[in-house]
Parts: structure tokens; C-alpha cells; sequence
């Protein structure tokens, strides 16, 4: 049986990344809330949760010990909440586990992350450029005779 590519990078870490979108209509009127009991409830919304920081974000290891520690119910119940917690997750290509709606936010949230790391980076290289431009200037006036106090203001 071929099984799909990962839903989301390899490189997608959403580490240090707390906030995930919930959509609660779309959870609500979901077969998963309808068949699901309070312990599968709230098993497969652990996985949610531990899926975001996993590397690659929206994804889980498919050993069942890891599962059942990380749905919070440990072995001995793991195999009684392990059908209806795993609702809609799909083993990928890569050995792992990952549920379309949780790829689909973290794939969200991994170009914000991006976006972000591009501005700073653009802001940084812009203050160095800045500091550099700062400092050939001071050293070209005081090349020329000119000491400048040095808080003075370049702008």
C-alpha cells in the first residue's frame, strides 16, 4: 500500500510556538466529537496539542507506548481510547503519523513563523549596514580633523 508524502516539512518546528488555532465549528460538528468518548475526547485532542511540537509539526511516532504517553493515558489504557483517539490521523511515507487538520493550521503558523524570521533578518541586516555606515563615517571625519562626541545623533 503507498502511503502519502508528510503533510507538512521536515523542517516544519513549531518549538516555542504555544498557540494553536482551534476551530471549533469545524471541531464540533466533526464525526470525531460526535463518536468520540470524554477519554477518547480528550486523548485525541492531547495529540493534537503534542503533535505541534513535535519536528515535523502536525506529526507523531506510531509506537504505541509514545502515543499512550503522550494522549496522557498511559499503556494499560492506551488500547481502550487508541481506535477513536486516532481519528483522522494518516501514516505518511515517513513513518509518521499526521491529521490533516492539525498539518493544515501548523503549515499556517510555519509560513507566519517564516515571514517573521525574514523581517528580523531584514532588520538586522539593515542595523548593521546602519552601525557599519555609522562607523565608516566617524572614521572618515576623524581622519579628516573632526571629533565628534560620540552620541551624536546620524540621523
Amino acid at each position: 500500500m503507498d502511503r502519502p508524502t508528510p503533510m507538512t516539512p521536515s523542517d516544519c518546528d513549531l518549538r516555542g510556538m504555544p498557540y494553536m488555532e482551534l476551530d471549533i465549528v469545524r471541531l464540533l460538528d466533526s464525526d470525531f466529537f460526535a463518536m468520540s468518548t470524554g477519554d477518547e475526547f480528550k486523548a485525541g485532542v492531547a495529540l493534537w496539542g503534542k503533535s505541534w511540537n513535535q519536528v515535523p509539526a502536525a506529526s507523531l511516532p506510531t509506537d504505541d507506548r509514545v502515543l499512550g504517553h503522550l494522549a496522557g493515558v498511559g499503556r494499560k489504557d492506551w488500547p481502550k481510547v487508541k481506535e477513536m483517539a486516532l481519528h483522522g490521523w494518516i501514516e505518511c511515507d515517513d513513518g509518521r503519523l499526521y491529521h490533516p487538520t492539525v498539518a493544515e493550521k501548523a503549515l499556517k503558523a510555519w509560513g507566519e513563523r517564516q515571514a517573521y524570521r525574514e523581517d528580523k533578518s531584514s532588520e538586522a541586516e539593515r542595523k548593521a549596514k546602519e552601525r557599519q555606515d555609522r562607523a565608516d563615517m566617524f572614521s572618515a571625519l576623524r581622519a579628516a580633523g573632526a571629533v565628534l562626541a560620540w552620541n551624536t545623533k546620524t540621523s
